[in-house]
């Protein structure tokens, strides 16, 4: 309402985009904006990107990606270690500590990938969805649980909720980063007021904007922020 009064000020018009609440509901399914720090890794915004991460990945493999090394053998995890992004852990963090992670904020599931008797096709299985029969989500195929199971220990996992989406979460990552770094310039503030993917219309203007901020200087001045986030692609005068 702060951030829709001030534009008002200027003779302009705002209203949240559809991609300003995934943002918002993705910050909430983590917790708030500082539980979001986990997303600065880069393995684990390839692990989100990941074509397996939708289908079903092994443990060893997501962890993998994570601590993402080149093919020089380089390790861009090892910039992270010291990152807090809960409890910190003597000895500093490892792959699986952020995987842990990512199962305890939901971005995954846990499950298992059954071959179809009947149609030979794979497909994957949540735990909560386990019952003693097992219908084939491609022909319907009705079979016995128990057999299959044997003693298998090859659980994989699958992205959830809003990262389970095809559309990138709708570019809300950047966004949530870029909103983590003003919060740092922020702290000596008293006040931080953000609003993500507004769009935005006057005389002369229709646009949309990724997000924007409000926050004092050392000052007390206030400062307001609009941007535009990317997640791969580099900003341009036309964006500007």
């Amino acid at each position: 309402e702060i951030i829709s009064k001030l534009f008002e000020h200027a003779g302009l018009k705002t209203s949240v985009d559809r991609v300003g609440r995934i943002t918002d509901r993705l910050v909430g399914q983590m917790g708030d904006i500082e539980d979001c720090r986990v997303f600065k890794i880069t393995g684990v915004r390839k692990l989100i990107e990941d074509k397996d991460s939708n289908k079903g990945i092994t443990r060893g493999h997501a962890t993998n990606i994570i601590y993402d090394k080149d093919a020089a053998g380089v390790s861009s995890f090892i910039r992270h270690r010291d990152l807090a992004i809960e409890e910190w852990k003597r000895g500093g963090l490892s792959p699986a500590d952020v995987f842990d992670y990512l199962l305890k904020k939901g971005v995954f599931r846990p499950g298992l990938v059954f071959i179809c008797p009947s149609c030979g096709l794979e497909f994957w299985r949540a735990i909560k969805s386990l019952a003693e029969s097992t219908e084939c989500e491609y022909c319907g195929h009705i079979f016995p649980t128990g057999p299959v199971l044997n003693d298998r220990g090859d659980w994989r996992f699958r992205l959830s909720g809003l990262f389970g989406r095809d559309d990138h979460q709708a570019g809300a990552i950047p966004v949530v980063l870029s909103l983590l770094q003003i919060l740092r310039l922020h702290r000596h503030g008293n006040s931080f007021v953000y609003s993500t993917a507004l769009k935005i219309r006057g005389t002369g203007i229709d646009c949309e904007v990724d997000l924007i901020a409000l926050h004092s200087d050392l000052e007390f001045k206030p400062i307001v922020i609009i941007g535009e986030c990317k997640t791969n692609y580099e900003i341009d005068r036309t964006d500007a």
